[in-house]
Protein backbone atom coordinates (compact mmCIF):
# COMPACT_ATOMS: atom_id res chain seq x y z
CA UNK A 1 0.00 0.00 0.00
CA UNK A 2 1.32 3.44 -0.86
CA UNK A 3 2.10 5.90 1.91
CA UNK A 4 -0.99 7.96 2.56
CA UNK A 5 0.68 11.05 4.02
CA UNK A 6 4.16 12.42 3.39
CA UNK A 7 6.26 12.46 6.53
CA UNK A 8 3.70 10.50 8.54
CA UNK A 9 5.02 9.66 11.99
CA UNK A 10 2.17 7.43 13.17
CA UNK A 11 3.70 4.18 14.36
CA UNK A 12 2.67 1.13 12.36
CA UNK A 13 3.76 -1.14 15.19
CA UNK A 14 1.24 -3.08 17.27
CA UNK A 15 3.90 -2.95 20.01
CA UNK A 16 2.89 0.67 20.53
CA UNK A 17 -0.25 -0.68 22.17
CA UNK A 18 1.83 -2.01 25.05
CA UNK A 19 2.95 1.54 25.85
CA UNK A 20 -0.53 3.00 26.25
CA UNK A 21 -3.06 2.74 29.04
CA UNK A 22 -5.87 4.54 27.26
CA UNK A 23 -7.92 1.34 27.05
CA UNK A 24 -8.03 0.72 30.82
CA UNK A 25 -9.80 2.59 33.65
CA UNK A 26 -9.29 2.09 37.38
CA UNK A 27 -12.64 1.70 39.16
CA UNK A 28 -12.22 2.02 42.94
CA UNK A 29 -15.78 0.76 43.62
CA UNK A 30 -14.76 -2.53 42.01
CA UNK A 31 -11.14 -2.49 43.16
CA UNK A 32 -10.39 -3.39 39.56
CA UNK A 33 -9.40 -2.16 36.13
CA UNK A 34 -12.00 -2.30 33.35
CA UNK A 35 -10.77 -2.16 29.80
CA UNK A 36 -11.81 -2.57 26.20
CA UNK A 37 -10.49 -1.77 22.76
CA UNK A 38 -12.10 1.00 20.69
CA UNK A 39 -15.27 -0.24 18.96
CA UNK A 40 -15.98 -2.49 21.97
CA UNK A 41 -18.49 -0.50 24.03
CA UNK A 42 -15.87 2.16 24.83
CA UNK A 43 -18.40 5.00 24.46
CA UNK A 44 -20.84 3.20 26.75
CA UNK A 45 -18.16 2.39 29.34
CA UNK A 46 -16.74 5.93 29.20
CA UNK A 47 -20.21 7.41 29.77
CA UNK A 48 -21.09 4.99 32.56
CA UNK A 49 -17.76 5.48 34.34
CA UNK A 50 -17.46 9.21 33.68
CA UNK A 51 -16.16 9.92 37.18
CA UNK A 52 -13.28 7.47 36.57
CA UNK A 53 -12.26 8.68 33.11
CA UNK A 54 -8.86 9.93 34.13
CA UNK A 55 -6.07 7.73 32.83
CA UNK A 56 -3.60 6.77 35.51
CA UNK A 57 -0.36 4.80 35.52
CA UNK A 58 -1.24 1.16 35.51
CA UNK A 59 0.19 -1.55 37.70
CA UNK A 60 -1.70 -4.78 37.13
CA UNK A 61 0.34 -6.66 39.71
CA UNK A 62 -2.21 -8.70 41.65
CA UNK A 63 -5.14 -6.52 40.58
CA UNK A 64 -8.46 -7.63 39.18
CA UNK A 65 -8.61 -6.64 35.52
CA UNK A 66 -11.81 -7.09 33.51
CA UNK A 67 -11.48 -6.91 29.71
CA UNK A 68 -14.55 -6.52 27.49
CA UNK A 69 -14.13 -8.20 24.11
CA UNK A 70 -16.12 -8.12 20.86
CA UNK A 71 -16.20 -10.62 18.01
CA UNK A 72 -13.74 -9.37 15.35
CA UNK A 73 -16.29 -9.38 12.52
CA UNK A 74 -18.75 -7.24 14.50
CA UNK A 75 -15.94 -4.92 15.57
CA UNK A 76 -14.75 -4.54 11.95
CA UNK A 77 -18.30 -3.79 10.77
CA UNK A 78 -18.65 -1.09 13.43
CA UNK A 79 -15.25 0.37 12.54
CA UNK A 80 -16.14 0.54 8.86
CA UNK A 81 -19.56 2.06 9.56
CA UNK A 82 -18.30 4.78 11.88
CA UNK A 83 -15.04 5.74 10.18
CA UNK A 84 -15.65 4.98 6.49
CA UNK A 85 -19.40 5.32 5.93
CA UNK A 86 -20.23 8.01 8.51
CA UNK A 87 -16.84 9.68 8.21
CA UNK A 88 -15.74 9.75 11.85
CA UNK A 89 -12.26 10.97 12.63
CA UNK A 90 -9.42 8.51 13.07
CA UNK A 91 -6.88 10.76 14.78
CA UNK A 92 -7.65 13.66 17.09
CA UNK A 93 -4.93 15.93 15.74
CA UNK A 94 -3.43 16.88 12.42
CA UNK A 95 -4.79 18.15 9.13
CA UNK A 96 -8.42 17.34 8.37
CA UNK A 97 -7.56 15.13 5.37
CA UNK A 98 -5.51 12.93 7.70
CA UNK A 99 -7.99 12.83 10.57
CA UNK A 100 -10.81 11.70 8.27
CA UNK A 101 -8.82 9.74 5.68
CA UNK A 102 -10.96 6.59 5.92
CA UNK A 103 -14.15 8.34 4.75
CA UNK A 104 -15.53 6.63 1.66
CA UNK A 105 -13.19 3.63 1.92
CA UNK A 106 -14.73 0.26 1.02
CA UNK A 107 -14.69 -2.64 3.46
CA UNK A 108 -12.13 -4.43 1.31
CA UNK A 109 -9.85 -1.38 1.13
CA UNK A 110 -10.10 -0.92 4.90
CA UNK A 111 -9.09 -4.54 5.43
CA UNK A 112 -6.19 -4.07 2.98
CA UNK A 113 -5.00 -1.14 5.10
CA UNK A 114 -5.31 -3.14 8.30
CA UNK A 115 -3.53 -6.19 6.89
CA UNK A 116 -0.70 -4.05 5.54
CA UNK A 117 0.06 -2.92 9.11
CA UNK A 118 1.37 0.27 7.54
CA UNK A 119 -0.72 2.43 9.88
CA UNK A 120 -1.38 1.43 13.47
CA UNK A 121 -4.40 2.77 15.33
CA UNK A 122 -6.25 1.48 18.39
CA UNK A 123 -9.50 1.43 16.38
CA UNK A 124 -8.23 -1.55 14.38
CA UNK A 125 -5.45 -2.85 16.63
CA UNK A 126 -5.86 -6.43 17.74
CA UNK A 127 -7.73 -6.63 21.02
CA UNK A 128 -5.12 -9.07 22.37
CA UNK A 129 -2.39 -6.47 21.78
CA UNK A 130 -4.30 -3.85 23.75
CA UNK A 131 -5.28 -6.30 26.51
CA UNK A 132 -1.62 -7.48 26.59
CA UNK A 133 -2.26 -10.50 28.81
CA UNK A 134 -3.39 -8.40 31.78
CA UNK A 135 -7.02 -9.51 32.05
CA UNK A 136 -8.03 -11.69 34.96
CA UNK A 137 -11.55 -11.87 33.51
CA UNK A 138 -12.80 -11.64 29.93
CA UNK A 139 -16.39 -10.59 29.30
CA UNK A 140 -18.05 -10.70 25.88
CA UNK A 141 -19.77 -7.48 24.90
CA UNK A 142 -23.07 -9.38 24.78
CA UNK A 143 -22.72 -10.08 28.56
CA UNK A 144 -21.74 -6.54 29.56
CA UNK A 145 -25.25 -5.53 30.72
CA UNK A 146 -25.46 -8.57 33.01
CA UNK A 147 -21.97 -7.95 34.39
CA UNK A 148 -22.89 -4.32 35.09
CA UNK A 149 -26.02 -5.27 36.98
CA UNK A 150 -24.12 -7.93 38.99
CA UNK A 151 -21.79 -5.17 40.24
CA UNK A 152 -24.85 -3.40 41.67
CA UNK A 153 -24.55 -0.48 39.26
CA UNK A 154 -28.04 -0.77 37.81
CA UNK A 155 -28.61 -0.77 34.09
CA UNK A 156 -25.85 0.20 31.72
CA UNK A 157 -26.52 3.39 29.73
CA UNK A 158 -26.25 2.69 26.01
CA UNK A 159 -24.05 4.98 23.92
CA UNK A 160 -23.49 3.98 20.31
CA UNK A 161 -20.81 5.75 18.27
CA UNK A 162 -22.44 4.56 15.01
CA UNK A 163 -25.50 6.41 13.82
CA UNK A 164 -26.88 3.47 11.85
CA UNK A 165 -26.53 -0.29 11.50
CA UNK A 166 -23.25 -1.47 9.95
CA UNK A 167 -23.26 -3.30 6.62
CA UNK A 168 -22.72 -7.05 6.55
CA UNK A 169 -19.44 -8.37 5.17
CA UNK A 170 -18.95 -10.85 2.34
CA UNK A 171 -17.91 -14.43 3.12
CA UNK A 172 -14.50 -13.78 1.59
CA UNK A 173 -13.95 -10.70 3.73
CA UNK A 174 -15.19 -12.52 6.83
CA UNK A 175 -12.50 -15.16 6.28
CA UNK A 176 -9.82 -12.46 5.97
CA UNK A 177 -11.01 -10.80 9.17
CA UNK A 178 -11.05 -14.11 11.04
CA UNK A 179 -7.56 -14.99 9.82
CA UNK A 180 -6.04 -11.61 10.68
CA UNK A 181 -7.77 -11.41 14.06
CA UNK A 182 -7.43 -15.13 14.93
CA UNK A 183 -6.04 -14.35 18.41
CA UNK A 184 -8.98 -12.02 19.03
CA UNK A 185 -11.35 -14.87 18.15
CA UNK A 186 -9.59 -17.00 20.79
CA UNK A 187 -9.88 -14.18 23.32
CA UNK A 188 -13.58 -13.80 22.49
CA UNK A 189 -14.13 -17.54 22.95
CA UNK A 190 -12.52 -17.26 26.43
CA UNK A 191 -15.11 -14.66 27.40
CA UNK A 192 -18.27 -15.22 29.35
Amino acid sequence: MAQLFAGDTISPSPKRAKKTNTCWRWVPDLDAYIGSAPKVATSTIRKALAEYNQYIPISFDGQRAVWVVRHPIDRFRSLHQQKCVEGGRVWANGPEEKRYFLKGMSQEDLMDLIESEEYWNTHWAKQVDLEDGNATEVICIESLDTFWEEQGWGSLPQENACKSQPEKVSKELALRILEYYAEDVELYERGV
